[in-house]
């Protein structure tokens, strides 16, 4: 991806090919950055910070709630006919990254059917909460 290279978001510490073409990209967060001030977890934040992925690279609609679940590599995806095999892509650099470490305008999540959508349409996103209290 062209904006890991040019520094504007962190390389993803896992790739999986949920399907052929298809990619799910996942980071490991700071958790304290998706923290309220009373210490519950800040929901908006982190599926505002998601859903400006997805629309950035017209990704998966349906890969930007907290409930949503990854394709395990290894297990068939039987979303489609020809069943396909999720696999691992590669496992990079296992380190958390901040929320500043993503350096793209994250477009609260109120206004973010108003975003336009650049980029494949076959990246998913998720991030990886990491406690480091």
């Amino acid at each position: 991806m062209e904006d890991v290279k040019t520094g504007l978001i962190p390389e993803p510490a896992i790739a999986v090919e949920s399907s052929p073409g298809k990619m799910q990209a996942i980071w490991r967060v700071v958790s304290d950055d998706f923290v309220t001030n009373d210490g519950g977890a800040d929901v908006p934040k982190y599926e505002s910070l998601i859903r400006t992925l997805r629309l950035r690279y017209n990704a998966d609609p349906q890969s930007t709630d907290t409930a949503s679940f990854l394709r395990v590599p290894g297990f068939r995806n039987d979303k489609y006919p020809d069943k396909p095999i999720a696999r691992l892509l590669y496992v990079g650099a296992l380190t958390p990254h901040r929320l500043t470490d993503f350096k793209i305008e994250i477009v609260p999540i109120e206004e973010v059917a108003n975003f336009p959508a650049v980029g494949d349409a076959t990246v998913r996103m998720r991030m990886e909460y990491l406690d480091l209290r």
